[in-house]
């Protein structure tokens, strides 16, 4: 994720390197390994990149649309932070291509749904009480 964060496809080199010294142990043990596995699956999926775009993570728009990133389970997410004085928002990247910026956390589900299906935490979070 973080070679994704900050777009430095060298970083993914780097971890393909480091678990291909492990792979034998991958086949001999794949239950003890299931984070190398994770790792190793990430490194061949595409990701989905979050841009957030705007002068600052605390301001007014942001925080909510931040606050949806962080409750929705997308494996591959990473975030971005963009500070700009371009229009406050959100960018989404994933398999199906780019999305139009979403302002609101409502335009954001939406995307979201469409990448990787319904997630309603309100629904969670209910059940667990």
């Amino acid at each position: 994720r973080l070679a994704w964060t900050c777009d430095r496809p060298e970083l993914i080199e780097n971890a393909r390197k480091a678990l291909a010294g492990i792979t034998s142990e991958l086949d001999r043990n794949p239950l003890g390994h299931l984070g190398a596995l994770q790792a190793l699956s990430d490194l061949d999926a595409a990701p989905v990149i979050a841009t957030l775009s705007g002068t600052t993570t605390g301001s007014p728009v942001i925080r909510p649309l931040l606050r949806v990133l962080k409750t929705y389970p997308l494996p591959r997410l990473a975030i971005r932070l963009e500070n700009s004085r371009c229009s406050q928002g959100v960018s989404i990247c994933a398999d199906q291509g780019c999305f139009p910026k979403a302002a609101t956390p409502d335009e954001l589900k939406e995307i979201l749904r469409q990448i990787g299906g319904v997630f309603e935490p309100e629904k969670v979070l209910r059940a667990e009480k």
